[in-house]
């Protein structure tokens, strides 16, 4: 089975606890609870917990294409001249950030607590045109 939120929420706990962990191990022990050869498929909460390790943060003070701090992982020029981006930011839903909004302030983990916070925050005006809320500065 694919994971369910019972499955997710037990790893989460796990990573919560752990000292000198990086996004890319967070990633890696998310990709690693589907099992792509299942049909079913995992919860939705999976789904927002691997889209939030999976942007790519810039670097040395430079926006994304997008004009946010987090931006695609990678880009790929298509035959018509457009880019195929991943992740795409069209994949960021109102759903999407309010679960990140919500794990930020449940999280332990400072790494994650960040990681989410600061998603919300970059994002929210650009995908959603609401403003983050406020309490979520004070984490990021």
């Amino acid at each position: 089975m694919n994971p369910s939120q019972e499955t997710l929420s037990h790893k989460l706990q796990e990573l919560d606890l752990l000292i000198g962990i990086t996004e890319y191990d967070i990633e890696t022990t998310l990709n690693n609870l589907r099992n792509g050869e299942l049909d079913d498929q995992p919860c939705q909460e999976w789904g927002y917990e691997k889209l939030a390790f999976t942007f790519q943060e810039s670097h040395e003070n430079r926006q994304s294409a997008w004009g946010t701090h987090f931006g695609p992982r990678m880009t790929v020029p298509q035959d018509d001249g457009t880019l195929a981006e991943y992740p795409s930011i069209a994949a960021v839903s109102r759903e999407a950030l309010d679960y990140w909004a919500g794990r930020a302030e449940r999280a332990k983990n400072p790494l994650m607590r960040e990681r989410y916070a600061g998603l919300v925050w970059d994002l929210s005006m650009k995908t959603i045109q609401t403003r983050p809320p406020y309490s979520l500065s004070l984490v990021y």
